[in-house]
């Protein structure tokens, strides 16, 4: 693994995406890494180029512990998860390369339809969203607008969200 003795589990939250409308809240991710820590897991923040801000945010919300890196590469970025227990991202790229690394992973849903987007081997990898009747409501391509405050990001909670890697890692 990537130091921290053997038997150590490793789950990396990659908080960022290109789009701000896909975004969990860093608080979010903040409460899911304590929860996951008690559990046992060590936290690895993972993010893009550019998304060191939002990893110090959610670092800081946690007690400022958990290391940090916003590799320079997606090659790189590709090699860190790989050695992942489990991934938990938005709908973004880092999704898909845990899907091809064979990495387990947990994908928060916002507004977009993870029918299109997301994994197919719903045993390795879960989808996390908060049901509401106007989720999904955003296509590729299409104009997007919200009258409810991003209410299906915004609500969802933490716990919903461990239960799904706990789900997806079992008997790892």
């Amino acid at each position: 693994g990537m130091g921290g003795g053997e038997g150590t589990r490793w789950a990396g939250l990659h908080p960022g995406a290109a789009s701000p409308r896909k975004r969990w809240p860093p608080a979010a991710f903040a409460r899911l890494g304590v929860l996951l820590a008690a559990e046992g897991f060590r936290i690895l923040l993972l993010g893009g180029e550019g998304d060191g801000g939002l990893l110090e945010e959610v670092a800081s919300r946690m007690g400022g512990a958990p290391p940090r890196l916003a590799p320079p590469s997606l090659g790189l970025l590709a090699a860190l998860i790989r050695r992942l227990e489990v991934l938990v991202c938005n709908d973004t790229a880092p999704s898909h390369v845990a899907q091809a690394t064979g990495t387990r992973s947990v994908v928060v849903y916002g507004p977009t339809f993870e029918a299109v987007t997301g994994p197919r081997d719903r045993a390795r990898h879960a989808v996390a969203r908060r049901p509401f009747p106007c989720a999904p409501c955003w296509l590729p391509g299409t104009r997007f607008r919200c009258d409810y405050d991003l209410r299906c990001l915004k609500q969802l909670e933490p716990e919903r969200v461990i239960a799904a890697v706990l789900r997806v890692t079992k008997g790892y």
